[in-house]
């Protein structure tokens, strides 16, 4: 199944993230991932509800303790489409990490559920990135990418240095990618950009 990736909003791809959903019987059911903030607050879950007309519910994981929650990984395994919200990479690796919500939610994936990740929702699915100047390994699903939200705003060379093996996809504003196994689709209306490795996987600079 599709990884629906973006670095601000899903408009106007909403009809098309619900489209790659399964077609149960009931609703769509979705999930919203918004643990790489320390309090989201009540507005950004209307947001997406406004966003996406099927039934959507907090999956309830704010903390690492919650992680270990039987409910929280009951909804993340149930659900159909995941929100992963943007904020901090670094807290949503260190709330989720090794715990049954992530693996919960690569149970969803492998079973047919879409996701879709808004900033560091979208680069924590890659290889790594750089905090600082420091190198952060993420969740490693697309692990020879390093997935760059808001692409054009920084610079990206200190990123492909840290990881001279792996591509950079670089996502700008306004920009969505839909990755589908080894196809990279650019939905637009703003183009991705797409760096090779600096290094191929001996070891020998390009």
């Amino acid at each position: 199944m599709p990884l629906f990736l973006y670095s601000t909003s899903p408009a106007p791809h909403e009809q098309t993230i619900l489209g790659a959903c399964r077609r149960p019987t009931r609703p769509t059911r979705a999930v919203a991932l918004l643990a790489a903030l320390e309090a989201p607050d009540a507005a950004l879950l209307d947001g997406l509800r406004g966003h996406f007309p099927v039934p959507l519910d907090d999956s309830g994981l704010a903390s690492r303790d919650d992680a270990y929650d039987k409910a929280v990984v009951s909804r993340l395994a149930s659900a159909d489409l995941v929100l992963i919200g943007g904020g901090s990479p670094l807290r949503l690796v260190e709330v989720t990490r090794g715990t049954p919500a992530l693996a919960a939610l690569r149970s969803a994936y492998d079973n047919g559920a879409v996701l879709a990740g808004c900033s560091a929702g979208a680069a924590v699915f890659g290889a790594g990135m750089l905090a600082g100047a420091e190198p952060l390994a993420l969740w490693g699903w697309l692990p020879n990418t390093v997935v760059a939200p808001h692409f054009g705003q920084y610079d990206i060379e200190p990123w492909r240095q840290a990881y001279p093996t792996c591509d950079i996809l670089g996502i700008p504003d306004d920009a969505m990618a839909k990755v589908d196994g080894a196809e990279t689709t650019s939905l637009g209306p703003v183009d991705l950009t797409v760096l090779p490795p600096v290094e191929d996987k001996r070891g020998v600079s390009r």
